[in-house]
């Protein structure tokens, strides 16, 4: 009995699932406040552009080729750095400059390629998408 519960101990601690190597590995996680963790840095991306509204489902962002998530509305002001929501999405990421880029679908749907920002250790920062 004691070998049967210590090989399966065993087992589970090899296959169970580490969310910090696979959030390293990602390198991008959705984060809700706008103090991102210690190592890390964020970046708050939001839309004031009307044609958004041309966007069958909104815009789907991507950072480094990786989709990140979605913008599903428009917003007339800045969103509070590190909030997520349907106006706006905010993802985490190591110090380093990454290229973005949004797309949707439907015609007239605006389209934001391969743009670059740069995320700083311990910053929240907010980029509009125009």
């Amino acid at each position: 009995m004691k070998t049967c519960f210590l090989a399966c101990m065993i087992v589970f601690m090899f296959c169970k699932c580490n969310k910090e190597s696979y959030i390293e590995n990602v390198g991008i996680t959705s984060t809700v406040g706008n103090a991102p963790t210690s190592n890390k840095g964020s970046v708050t991306f939001w839309v004031s552009n009307w044609k958004l509204a041309y966007c069958s489902g909104g815009l789907t962002i991507y950072v480094d080729g990786k989709y990140v998530g979605d913008i599903k509305e428009i917003s007339s002001v800045a969103p509070t750095c590190g909030t997520n929501s349907a106006k706006c999405l905010t993802v985490t990421l190591d110090p380093g400059t990454y290229d973005y880029s949004a797309t949707g679908t439907g015609t007239n749907c605006p389209r934001y390629t391969f743009k670059t920002i740069t995320v700083q250790k311990g910053v929240c920062s907010t980029k509009e998408l125009q």
